[in-house]
């Protein structure tokens, strides 16, 4: 995970429209595989700022973070 996100975030997290900005720019930045444990951390830390938060993470990262399919056994 980037420490260089991670402080982008919190300095313009006095700014809504800032800070979704910056978040947005995130999927260019770090691998898929990283993400995950970002989004967490960004949830951890802001919510409480952003309680819509979690509804626009979704809509950020909806390319990626694609649900995974669930196998019915007879």
């Amino acid at each position: 995970m980037s420490a260089y996100q991670k402080k982008v975030l919190e300095s313009v997290s006095f700014n809504q429209e800032l800070f979704e900005k910056e978040l947005k720019k995130v999927k260019n930045w770090l691998l898929v595989e990283d993400l995950r444990e970002f989004v967490d951390w960004v949830l951890k830390t802001f919510s409480t700022m952003f309680p819509d938060l979690e509804s626009k993470i979704k809509e950020f990262f909806a390319d990626i973070f694609v649900e995974e399919p669930v196998l019915l056994i007879d």
